[in-house]
C-alpha cells in the first residue's frame, strides 16, 4: 500500500467514525469493520472482480452483512464500492481502530510467546505495559512456538524481546559481530 493510500484509508476512517459519533454507533463501528473486512476477504474474487457491476457487489455485501452491520456501515461500504476503494477497507479498519483506542485512551499490544501464557501472566504484562505506556491495554496474545521461550511484546514502535530466541542472536551478534539468519547462515552488519 502506498503512503498516498494509507493516507487516503486514514481520511476515510476518519471522516466515517465522526459519522458513526453523530449516529450514535461509534462503539460498535469497530466490530462492524471488522465482519465486514471478513465478508470481503471471504468474497475477494467476487469484489475485485471488474466485470462484476457495482451493483452487484452491494447486494452482495448486503446479503452477506445483513443483520451484522448497520445502515450506516452498509451506506460506507457502498460508497467505497461506487469509489473503487474496498481494497482500502483493511487499512481503514486499522486506522479506525487505532483512532478508538487513542480515544479511549489505550493502546493495543501485540504479545508473542512460546508456550500459551496464563492469565495472571497476561495480567502482569498488561499492567507493566499500561504503567510504561501509561495508556489501558488491550492484548492480541499469539503462540510462535519459534521464539523457543519468553515473549516479543509489540506496543506501537516498541518492540520488546525478550524470547529465548532473540537472546540467542543477540549473544551471537557479541560473539562474532555479525547477524544470524533463519537459514543458519549469516552476514555481516
Amino acid at each position: 500500500m502506498t503512503p498516498a493510500e494509507r493516507a487516503l484509508a486514514k481520511r476515510y476512517g476518519r471522516a466515517f467514525l465522526q459519522a458513526s459519533e453523530k449516529d450514535s454507533r461509534a462503539a460498535a463501528i469497530p466490530g462492524e469493520l471488522r465482519a465486514a473486512r471478513g465478508a470481503v476477504d471471504e468474497f475477494a474474487p467476487f469484489l475485485r472482480n471488474p466485470r462484476v457491476s457495482a451493483a452487484q457487489k452491494n447486494q452482495k455485501l448486503q446479503q452477506v452483512l445483513s443483520g451484522r452491520a448497520s445502515e450506516l456501515t452498509m451506506r460506507f461500504l457502498r460508497f467505497l464500492v461506487d469509489k473503487k476503494r474496498l481494497e482500502l477497507l483493511a487499512a481503514i479498519e486499522a486506522s479506525v481502530e487505532q483512532m478508538v483506542l487513542e480515544k479511549n485512551h489505550a493502546a493495543k499490544a501485540e504479545v508473542t510467546s512460546a508456550h500459551a501464557l496464563s492469565a495472571e501472566s497476561q495480567k502482569r504484562i498488561q499492567e507493566e505495559l499500561g504503567r510504561f505506556s501509561g495508556k489501558r491495554i488491550e492484548l492480541d496474545v499469539k503462540q510462535d512456538p519459534a521464539l523457543l521461550g519468553g515473549v516479543v511484546v509489540r506496543l506501537g514502535d516498541w518492540v520488546i524481546d525478550s524470547s529465548l530466541r532473540g537472546r540467542l542472536r543477540g549473544l551471537y551478534r557479541s560473539m562474532t559481530g555479525q547477524e544470524f539468519s533463519q537459514g543458519g547462515s549469516h552476514h555481516g552488519n
